[in-house]
């Protein structure tokens, strides 16, 4: 409206600071214009010695055109060019060009008023790039970030959606972007206590400004798996300190649950078996009296009562065994043994563990198959430790045949991992 012109384009310096490209056109070349690059540096054209001296440049030329009424034969073609430099704080932006078909349409006058706009032009241009490049960046970091990062605007409808909020709630952007933040949370389907409990955070959150948060929120994920999340909520704020809405941030805290449970688990554990191998303790000095009472009174009764009621007395002295051995065994479990270690033939400790079971297992009509591969190499382990191992293993294998069966035992060497396997 200020400057007539028949074809104008509008171009800006590429990051090399080398070349100018065409961003924007108007006129009856204006889609094959843009796109279009020109030498900055070096470069003869309007443009580049407009922005290369940082003043407006007039020009007149007589370009020829082809004449369709004279196929071959071209017609002069007198146009006016103008060309604007878009500068600000002394950084070169691009530069405005303006052609017409009426010559010596553009005269000084026109360079002074296109560059009153060229300046603003340049100014928002260059707030637009720098715009694109703060979001570029926040982007980046909001994919980057190890936590579920989203905002809710004032109206409490869901902005932004990073990358990590899509892997830790398996909802996608497209998903969640657009709906209400209480529609979201239904989507979770937690409990309804908490999910009025979460709604109300962020509630308060907007209203208040007051930073609110929840540890170990569970809720079923995709799978019917539990999952942990820590959740925060707190007001997002403008420069001028207006309020845009709501940022809520999460971290899947699930692993973390678990080995807190896994450590709780064991310590109670240990607590148990501390508290048994206590009881075993005490248990042991009474067991050791009845023991001897029952031998003494062996040896002092008559024999005709011996040999009526020593039976009874046998008995005391066998159950009172066995639960000195139960006993034992519940402090040797308790207690911590660091392993002497020597080297052992597992062949050899596999055969003598099997021989000495033999009468065990043929009564419970079990056969066992031995495949020991050849030539192993001795193994630094602590013999008594892993014999009690083997026996464990071969009384629950054996357990696990009420009926009968066979026993596979076999032993291999794995000579890329240099390990030897016994199963």
């Amino acid at each position: 409206s200020l400057v007539w012109s028949d074809d104008s384009s509008l171009l800006t310096v590429d990051e090399d600071g080398q070349t100018m490209t065409v961003r924007a056109a108007r006129g009856e070349r204006a889609d094959e214009t843009i796109g279009q690059g020109t030498l900055l540096l070096g470069g003869d054209s309007i443009a580049a010695r407009a922005l290369r001296a940082r003043t407006g440049l007039i020009a007149s030329d007589l370009p020829t055109i082809p004449d369709p009424a004279l196929p071959g034969i071209e017609t002069p073609c007198s146009r006016s060019r103008m060309a604007i430099p878009l500068v600000v704080a002394d950084e070169l932006i691009g530069v405005l060009m303006m052609e017409s078909r009426t010559p010596d349409l553009y005269t000084e006058d026109s360079v002074m008023m296109l560059h009153l706009v060229a300046s603003q032009a340049a100014t928002i241009y260059r707030e637009m790039t720098s715009l694109r490049n703060l979001t570029r960046y926040t982007d980046n970091i909001l994919r980057s970030i190890a936590a579920g990062v989203i905002t809710v605007d004032k109206h409490g409808y869901i902005v932004t959606w990073n990358k990590r909020a899509e892997e830790i709630v398996n909802l996608r952007a497209g998903q969640v972007i657009g709906r209400h933040y209480r529609e979201f949370i239904k989507m979770l389907q937690l409990d309804k206590a908490v999910r009025e409990e979460t709604m109300h955070m962020v509630e308060l959150t907007a209203q208040t400004g007051k930073v609110f948060t929840r540890s170990q929120l569970c809720y079923p994920d995709a799978q019917g798996e539990e999952t942990y999340i820590n959740l925060s909520a707190s007001k997002l704020r403008s420069e001028s300190g207006d309020s845009l809405g709501v940022v809520v941030i999460f971290e899947d805290v699930t692993n973390e649950v678990q080995m807190k449970e896994e450590v709780e688990r064991v310590s109670k554990l240990a607590e148990t078996g501390q508290l048994a191998a206590n009881i075993a303790h005490e248990l042991r000095n009474p067991l050791s009296s009845i023991k001897g009472a029952a031998q003494l009174l062996r040896r002092g009764l008559p024999d005709d009562v011996i040999a009526e009621h020593g039976e009874f007395l046998d008995m005391i002295v066998q159950e009172v065994n066995g639960l000195d051995r139960i006993a034992t065994e519940f402090l040797e479990f308790s207690r911590v043994t660091p392993p002497e270690m020597h080297l052992v033939s597992v062949n050899a400790m596999l055969a003598r563990m099997l021989q000495f079971m033999s009468a065990y297992l043929a009564d419970q009509d079990v056969r066992v198959v031995q495949n020991f591969e050849a030539d192993l190499p001795e193994l630094p382990l602590d013999h008594s430790q892993i014999e009690q191992v083997i026996k464990n293993i071969v009384i629950n294998a054996v357990q696990a045949m009420p009926h009968g069966g066979t026993l596979s035992v076999s032993t291999r060497r794995q000579m890329q991992a240099d390990i030897v396997e016994m199963d």
